[in-house]
């Protein structure tokens, strides 16, 4: 996730739902917003079901990957990246992607949320 905006965040609880079950990468800045913004969606969505919202904030968080800024992060054998400062909101980033290609080259791709 690129940063905490319910446009960018909303369908996760429904992902979670349609059983998706893989690691959601974030900084840690989002991780600790994610929560509070996605409480707020759900309890409109779910008729304030208290048990329904707290279950599904519980799947959610027990996915998180809290990353901090600027650390590269392996996540595989050939793909790494780093958490870059986006100053969109807090915790935003864009997120560069470092690929090992079977050739033995590097290739490097930049992925942004909302900076245009």
């Amino acid at each position: 996730m690129t940063h905490c905006h319910i446009d960018h965040v909303g369908r996760i609880p429904w992902l979670i739902a349609a059983c998706f079950r893989g690691p959601i990468y974030c900084t840690e800045p989002t991780a600790a917003l994610l929560s509070v913004v996605l409480k707020d969606a759900l309890e409109i969505n779910l008729d304030r079901n208290h048990r329904l919202v707290e279950a599904a904030l519980t799947r959610i968080e027990s996915q998180i990957v809290a990353l901090p800024f600027k650390d590269w992060f392996a996540l595989n054998v050939n793909v790494k990246i780093p958490m870059q400062n986006a100053e969109h909101i807090l915790g935003s980033t864009y997120i560069e992607i470092d690929a090992l290609l079977e050739s033995n080259e590097h290739h490097r791709k930049v992925f942004s949320g909302d900076l245009g």
